[in-house]
């Protein structure tokens, strides 16, 4: 993975991304960030919400924000890349798996 990014850095890109509320790093390293899934134009027939592993473009939908919150520190949970110990696919450091507002 490449260098982790700090606060302010993290907020810059957080506001770069329609629909994104909040982009954290959770305790596997690993870059996670929870969407609006509307604003950012991702599909939502699972739900608004959306948490997406930032590092392996894997995306889980929610119906409530306090659900996708609660899934927001443990991609080891839910993201395939995670459970399997994978390094971050092509693109995804770069901030690739969404598109930018």
């Amino acid at each position: 993975m490449g260098a982790r990014l700090n606060r302010l850095e993290l907020a810059r890109e957080r506001d770069s991304r329609a629909g994104c509320r909040t982009l954290r790093y959770a305790p596997n390293g690993v870059l996670v960030g929870l969407y609006d899934g509307e604003p950012a134009g991702l599909d939502t027939d699972g739900g608004r919400w959306q948490t997406v592993c930032e590092a392996h473009a894997h995306v889980i939908s929610h119906r409530s924000l306090e659900l996708a919150r609660d899934f927001l520190l443990a991609p080891e949970e839910w993201c395939e890349g995670c459970m399997a110990g994978l390094d971050a696919c092509d693109g995804a450091e770069d901030f690739s798996v969404l598109p930018l507002a």
